[in-house]
């Protein structure tokens, strides 16, 4: 059944479906993005693994994309800087709780020579809140300096989107396109909650000329496969905010779709 909404679906937004929904994303990017390509090249899925420290906050609310891979053992009783004395009990001051980050990206990959033309990447809460929007911040930077096309997509309501050097344009979701012979200059392309989702360029290396990718195709084979109408709660508002406008033409879309 296919989703409800022309374009983004925004109750995947909820932490209990975003870390499936965004592995099946990837999964059909790379498949969409594949039947474009020239023989040449292929579109490879690369998982990066980070190990990084978490607020209390946020290891409290930590979505799918991260995990909690190490808890703290229980303290010795020695005395030490780090403990205080109260009544007989001990207080522990103990190091922000450890997680990995595991995050999937698709990458452009030219043969015979096993060239990395391309990334794209696509955003998760964790890239846009607390410490996970510092530590995107810095790999996105990193990916700047290399001679790689950097794509990105975000599709994602909620959150902080990352640092441009002007205005992002207005749009509920957009896309990036960084091609490595143009930095510092990239273009943007938005679009909003009530329309379908863009097909994107994707630039390969010369001569050869841009490929499509059909972002709405596939969004639409993640959400079929993924059987979200049947596990979304629809009969609750979504789980980001949105204006009074746009929550009742969602009551609206939700409604005819049920």
């Amino acid at each position: 059944m296919a989703s409800p909404f022309p374009g983004m679906d925004p109750y995947l937004e909820d932490p209990g479906a975003w870390g499936d929904f965004h592995a099946r994303f990837i999964n059909y990017i790379s498949e969409c993005l594949g039947d474009h390509l020239p023989d040449n090249y292929h579109a490879a899925i690369a998982e990066l693994i980070r190990a990084v420290e978490l607020s209390t906050s946020e290891y409290r609310d930590f979505y799918p994309d991260v995990g909690v891979r190490q808890t703290h053992p229980l303290p010795e009783r020695h005395s030490s800087s780090s403990e205080l004395e109260y009544g007989g009990a001990v207080a522990v001051t103990l190091p922000p709780p450890k997680a990995t980050m595991r995050q999937t990206r698709v990458e452009v990959v030219r043969h015979p020579d096993q060239t990395l033309i391309a990334v794209i990447e696509v955003l998760s809460p964790t890239n846009k809140t607390g410490s996970g929007y510092y530590e995107y911040a810095a790999k996105r930077a990193e990916l700047l300096r290399q001679d790689v096309h950097l794509i990105e997509i975000d599709l994602l309501l909620g959150g902080k989107r990352p640092e441009l050097a002007g205005e992002w344009p207005t749009g509920d979701y957009c896309a990036l396109v960084a091609r490595a012979g143009e930095r510092p200059k990239a273009k943007v392309y938005p679009w909003s909650l009530r329309q379908p989702l863009m097909a994107i360029p994707v630039p390969l290396a010369e001569p050869d000329g841009d490929v499509s990718l059909p972002l709405q195709e596939a969004f639409q084979l993640a959400y079929d496969r993924g059987r979200y109408a049947r596990v979304l709660r629809y009969d609750r508002p979504p789980p980001v905010p949105l204006s009074p406008t746009d929550a009742q033409w969602a009551a609206d879309v939700v409604a005819r779709g049920r």
